[in-house]
C-alpha cells in the first residue's frame, strides 16, 4: 500500500511542480529587448557583465575548437550553451573530477534504509500484535522490504536534490550573456567570464580564430 501511495503522490505532485516552476520562471524572466548591452558586435546579443567575452557558433566543431583553445589559454571560468545535449561538449569541458551527486545518493540510501528499518522495528515494538508460535516482535525478513523501499525512495529524492543543487536550478541569476534565444534553436555559445584589460582582446581573437560567427566584447566606458 505504501508503494501505491508514493506513486500516487508522485503522479499528482510532479505536474504541479512543473506548472509552478514554469509560472515562477515566466514571472521573473527578463525580456530580450530589455537586456541590451553595448558590444563591438550588436548582432551577437548582450554580454551582461563587463568582464564577459561572448562567442556565438553555428557549428559544433568550431565550438569544440574554441573550448580547447580557451582551456589552453588559461581561461578556466567559462560557460558553454548548446541547443541540445552533445557528449562531445561534455568530454571537452570535463576536468576529470567525479560527480559529487553519487555521495548524495549514497547518504540518502544509508539514511533511508536505516530510517525505514528503525521505523518498522519501533512500529512493531510499540504496537505488538498477537504473534503465534513465539515469533519475534522485530523480525528481519519482512522488514527488509520496508528497508529496501525507503532506501530507494530517499536515495532517489536525494539524487534529485543533488542534481538541482549542483546544476544551480532554477537559474534565475543566470548571466545575461547566456540567455541568447538562439541557444535554444540552432547555435552554440561560449562565454568567457572574468576577463579584463588586454585579455579581452586576446579572448575575442581566440574565439574569432576558432570560427565564431559573432563575438561580443563590452566597450570600455
Amino acid at each position: 500500500m505504501i508503494s501505491y501511495n508514493v506513486i500516487l503522490v508522485s503522479v499528482v505532485a510532479l505536474p504541479v511542480l512543473i506548472v509552478v516552476g514554469s509560472i515562477i520562471a515566466w514571472k521573473f524572466r527578463t525580456p530580450w529587448d530589455e537586456r541590451a548591452e553595448t558590444s563591438t558586435d550588436p548582432s551577437a546579443g548582450p554580454v551582461g557583465d563587463p568582464n564577459n567575452v561572448k562567442g556565438v557558433f553555428r557549428h559544433l566543431d568550431d565550438l569544440l575548437t574554441a573550448i580547447d583553445r580557451t582551456r589552453k589559454a588559461g581561461f578556466t571560468d567559462f560557460t558553454v550553451m548548446s541547443p541540445l545535449p552533445r557528449h562531445e561538449i561534455e568530454e571537452a569541458i570535463y576536468d576529470g573530477k567525479p560527480s559529487p551527486v553519487r555521495w548524495w545518493t549514497m547518504l540518502g540510501g544509508i539514511f533511508g534504509g536505516t530510517g525505514g528499518f528503525v521505523l518498522a522495528c519501533l512500529t512493531s515494538a510499540v504496537w505488538p500484535m498477537a504473534l503465534p508460535g513465539g515469533k519475534p516482535v522485530v523480525s528481519v525478513p519482512p522488514f527488509v522490504i520496508i528497508t529496501f523501499e525507503c532506501t530507494v525512495l530517499i536515495g532517489g529524492l536525494m539524487t534529485l536534490a543533488a542534481i538541482i543543487y549542483h546544476c544551480r536550478l532554477p537559474a534565475f541569476d543566470l548571466d545575461v550573456a547566456c540567455c541568447d534565444p538562439r541557444y535554444s534553436s540552432d547555435h552554440f555559445g561560449l562565454v568567457i567570464h572574468g576577463v579584463d584589460g588586454e585579455k579581452k582582446n586576446e579572448a575575442a581573437k581566440l574565439l574569432n580564430d576558432a570560427g565564431a560567427d559573432e563575438v561580443a566584447v563590452p566597450q570600455e566606458a
